[in-house]
Formats: C-alpha cells, structure tokens, sequence
C-alpha cells in the first residue's frame, strides 16, 4: 500500500466524540463518523449514536452537546463496532489528533477482546503542523478556517469529520507541490 499513489489509496476519515478524555479511566465514544476518500472524492458515509453505558462528564458536554436523551435507544458499542470495522476495512485511517481518536478506538476494541486495528494512520494535525508553520493554534476550527474550509456542526462527529477530510484533500495538494506523491512518501515527511 505504501508504493501507491496518493489518488490510489483509499482513505477513511474518522472522529469519535465521547464522555471524557481519558479511556483508561473508563471514558467511551457516544459518536463516531467516518467517510472514505479516494481520488480526492468524498465517498460513503458511517454515522452512529452509540450508548456508552456511562454518563457523559460536564467538560465533554460542554464541547460536542451530546444529551443523554439523544442517546436513548442508541445501540451499544458492542453492535456498532462489527459494522464500523467493515466500514474501515483496510483502508488507511484519516484522523485530526489521531493519537486519540485511535486511543479510543483501540479501548473499544479491548473492551470486546479484539486488537487495535492494524490499518495505517495519518494524522492531519501533524499534517498541518508541517506544512502551516507560525499558526499557533492549531485547533481543526482555526486550520479549517486558514484554509477556507467550511467547518459547521464543529464537536460533532459528522461535522469533524467533513472538516478533516476538507483539510486533509488541501494539504494533500500542498504534499504533492513538494514532490510527495505516494503513501510511503507522506508517511515518511510525516515521520510516521
């Protein structure tokens, strides 16, 4: 996968939103959204409430808006994880800060006996921070902003996600002006 051209790979573009920020201390998603890219298109989308059977803390309320009410009836992460992962397949994982949307993803998949995923990670924080130097803040709202990527919905999971994946095909563009023009390559000006 690595050899490919980056018009060849099939990414997918993640976010979870959740009730905490620690998932060694038991915190778990109550969102995910993703949507694969290929070509510099945007693809199919997966979208799921999900009932992290705990109550979600005051910080992260505050952040995405996500009341116990909206998760009423929403199934268990335990449902949702099977079709998320035929979802994700084995294309290489999109993600702002993806150190910890993988974090919890790789929590999730603990809590039902199975291994972190094995797919590639780029992280788009990473991304921005290379190629955007002197920003400061680079919060997915201030980079999407820089760029003229419409951010709407901001702290939920579908809205991150069209955001990421808005600034992920632009930076992209950036990498290629550089002469990256394969996955390898991008893994490798990322140090990943």
């Amino acid at each position: 996968m690595e050899g490919r051209n980056l018009d060849e790979v099939p990414f997918v573009v993640l976010d979870f939103e959740t009730t905490g920020l620690e998932p060694e201390a038991g915190d778990r998603i109550c969102e995910l959204g993703a949507m694969k890219l290929k070509g510099g298109r945007k693809g199919e989308v997966f979208w799921r409430l999900v009932d992290p059977g705990r109550p979600i803390s005051q910080g992260a309320f505050s952040v995405h808006h996500i009341t116990p009410g909206m998760l009423e009836g929403a199934p268990s992460m335990e449902e949702v994880l099977p079709e998320f992962l035929r979802f994700l397949g084995d294309d290489v994982i999109v993600a702002y800060n993806a150190s910890f949307e993988m974090k919890f993803l790789g929590s999730e998949l603990g809590r039902v006996g199975l291994p972190p995923p094995s797919n590639l990670v780029v992280d788009v924080l990473s991304m921005a921070r290379r190629l955007l130097p002197g920003l400061g803040n680079y919060s997915l709202g201030r980079v999407a902003r820089r760029l003229g990527v419409e951010h709407s919905q901001a702290h939920r999971a579908m809205g991150d996600v069209s955001a990421t994946a808005g600034v992920f095909l632009l930076l992209l563009d950036m990498v290629r002006g550089r002469g990256i023009n394969t996955l390898g390559q991008l893994l490798g000006f990322l140090g990943s």
